[in-house]
């Protein structure tokens, strides 16, 4: 059996699914151009969602059943034409520890005053700031998937409440108060706090968020962007933010990426970028997923976390 590992980081995959599977021929390359002949006689295809669509795009790949994505979006590879039968798996459920940490560090950060202490002690004031806690806000997600459950789970933790807003408006999920249908947000999100999109990309969520979703916002909303950029119309982002001094922006993902120079992103006072850096694809976690994979399709068993071609995630 011979499976090719596609990835700039694939060294560190390749050491340890060598170790666990003797009987299994891995070829591991960094780019297309590094990779033998022989490897398109592969059975399965790991790789970066970009790398493995190229590869696909140019070769013919007539053994291959399998392509397993080492990252949660698989867009690139949906544009290309997989063998019939092929069955595409990605790596959602890993990172919803990750997201968490991303958004409530920003979270608490302002509500303890990171920001203000920091500039008072550069002028050597001692002047305590009104205490505030995210205990009482009230959070609303966009998407109910794995991410959005583990955010639901933190913000009760911290006592927050929690709606959910998704394609079917159902989810088993104990943590989430409400579920609602994504078309609902308007009606049912307008006394939200906090709004959390992790949203994939689909034709259906493209600009989603436009100008009547952010008119349905506090004027002092926190709006965070964790999904994909093209969820967002930045036209009506931008318009809202101009307009609500009070609301904040915190992007780790735009339409563009990277952000090009001169984008009006840069220099809007409150908003914040990160270079789609929330929850970086971690070699060493990743690797248990795809060890459970080949274990199952050695097998000939079902594969975690199938992609459903038609939905697109």
């Amino acid at each position: 059996m011979l499976m090719v590992i596609l990835d700039p980081n694939y060294q560190s995959y390749l050491k340890f699914l060598q170790t666990r599977f003797g009987q299994i021929e891995f070829i591991g390359a960094t780019c297309i151009t590094e990779l033998p002949t022989r490897a398109i006689q592969a059975q399965a295809l790991i790789c970066h969602p970009q790398l493995g669509a190229d590869y696909i795009d140019q070769q013919l790949l007539p053994n291959l059943c399998w392509v397993q994505s080492l990252f949660a979006g698989i867009e690139p590879l949906l544009k290309v034409q997989l063998p019939k039968e092929c069955v595409l798996t990605n790596s959602r459920g890993m990172f919803g520890p990750l997201m968490s940490e991303y958004i409530f560090s920003y979270l608490l950060a302002n509500s303890q005053h990171h920001q203000i202490y920091s500039e008072q002690q550069s002028a050597q004031l001692w002047q305590p700031a009104n205490y505030q806690s995210i205990a009482s806000l009230k959070l609303a997600i966009l998407g109910a998937g794995s991410i959005a459950q583990h955010l639901a789970k933190t913000a009760k933790y911290f006592g927050m409440s929690v709606s959910a807003f998704s394609r079917s408006g159902n989810s088993p999920c104990p943590s989430f108060d409400h579920v609602y249908r994504i078309e609902q947000f308007n009606d049912y999100a307008t006394s939200a706090d906090v709004v959390v999109a992790v949203l994939p990309s689909t034709p259906q969520t493209q600009k989603i968020c436009g100008s009547s979703f952010f008119d349905s916002l506090k004027r002092d909303c926190w709006f965070f962007n964790v999904g994909r950029g093209a969820c967002v119309d930045e036209d009506a982002l931008l318009n809202w933010l101009q307009h609500n001094h009070c609301a904040q922006a915190i992007l780790d993902v735009t339409v563009e990426e990277p952000l090009p120079q001169g984008h009006p992103f840069w220099t809007q006072a409150n908003l914040r970028l990160t270079p789609h850096c929330a929850a970086p694809s971690l070699s060493q976690e990743i690797s248990k997923l795809v060890e459970s994979n080949i274990e199952a399709f050695i097998r000939q068993k079902a594969l975690n976390c199938v992609v459903n071609i038609d939905l697109a995630y």
